[in-house]
């Protein structure tokens, strides 16, 4: 049991570190990194983005040194390269078709979750998988509109783990 506060189920924690086993990872939205962690575990190597300023509405405090704390606690800081800031800041600049996974844990906001997913698609690679966090939850029905949305414009049905949706495999 990881020991840093999250609102990822054990289930869906399951489900993170299935997808990860083995794989090349980009993880958007870390906060206090229990999903990084999860992932670091079983992946080959993770990449973390996430500004560090908690959550800016609701709870604006910097999240970069317990992050870091936090890998390092859990052992996995030698395989998590950490980029500070949004998706819309890193996302340019990774290399497409790069990542197994893509494991996307945002504002709770459609357009920021829509955006991130569009983002993601070519740095996927072929048999990448798409994991978003929060479809369904009551606080972030913007998360959910997304994901729906997404299915329809792709085709694809994604399977979901409490809250998280798996787009599998994407094409």
């Amino acid at each position: 049991m990881i020991d840093i506060p999250t609102a990822v189920t054990n289930a869906e924690a399951v489900e993170l570190s299935s997808l990860a086993s083995g794989k090349t990872v980009l993880e958007a939205g870390a906060l206090l990194g229990h999903s990084t962690v999860t992932l670091a575990l079983t992946a080959k190597h993770v990449v973390s983005v996430d500004p560090h300023e908690g959550y800016p509405e609701h709870d604006p405090r910097p999240t970069l040194q317990p992050f870091l704390d936090n890998l390092t606690r859990c052992g996995v800081r030698d395989k998590v390269t950490v980029c500070i800031g949004t998706h819309e800041d890193v996302f340019p600049y990774l290399d497409e078709d790069t990542f197994d996974l893509v494991f996307l844990d945002l504002t709770g906001r459609y357009e920021d979750t829509w955006d991130a997913m569009q983002r993601a698609i070519p740095l996927l690679t072929v048999t990448g998988v798409l994991a978003v966090h929060d479809c369904g939850h009551p606080e972030w029905p913007g998360v959910q509109q997304a994901v729906r949305e997404f299915a329809e414009d792709t085709g694809i049905e994604p399977r979901l783990v409490d809250r998280l949706a798996v787009f599998r495999p994407y094409l």
